[in-house]
């Protein structure tokens, strides 16, 4: 019993520590042409990896690069860069981000994204934070 015990706690040790984990926040409607998402992925180590932007009706998909840390109007920030050279600021605001672009014509709130089952429909995301307080840590690891 005791060395059952023991491989548990290893097991919940092991699987906890970092994993490639991505924190999704969105904005408007899935499915709708307002609809808009950003993933901040982490690598197995914990730190920082990639970026992915999706948006539309049909989620399409745009590269996003990190472009460091910045401030945008005396907040701190991290800086993300489209293809097109466009530059928005990211600020943590609770367990919500702001996104903004320099002229201030861009400026919205993005929310955690769950993406699981749905009352027993759908399938479990293994490497999605599981809740707004774990997507707040992976995305925190972009302000470092």
């Amino acid at each position: 019993m005791k060395n059952l015990v023991l491989i548990l706690i290893f097991g919940l040790f092991f699987t906890n520590s970092w994993a490639q984990k991505v924190a999704t926040y969105s904005t408007g409607t899935t499915g709708e042409e307002n609809y808009e998402s950003f993933g901040f992925w982490v690598n197995n180590e914990g730190e920082k990896d990639f970026i992915t932007y999706n948006y539309g009706k049909d989620k399409t998909e745009a590269k996003i690069t990190y472009a460091g840390l910045s401030n945008f109007k005396g907040v701190p920030c991290f800086k993300i860069q489209f293809a097109n050279k466009l530059q928005l600021f990211v600020m943590i605001n609770g367990n919500q981000l702001q996104i903004a672009d320099n002229s201030g014509k861009y400026l919205k709130t993005f929310k955690w994204e769950y993406e699981g089952p749905i009352n027993g429909i759908g399938t479990y995301c293994n490497v999605c934070a599981s809740d707004e307080n774990e997507a707040i840590l992976i995305t925190k690891k972009f302000m470092n």
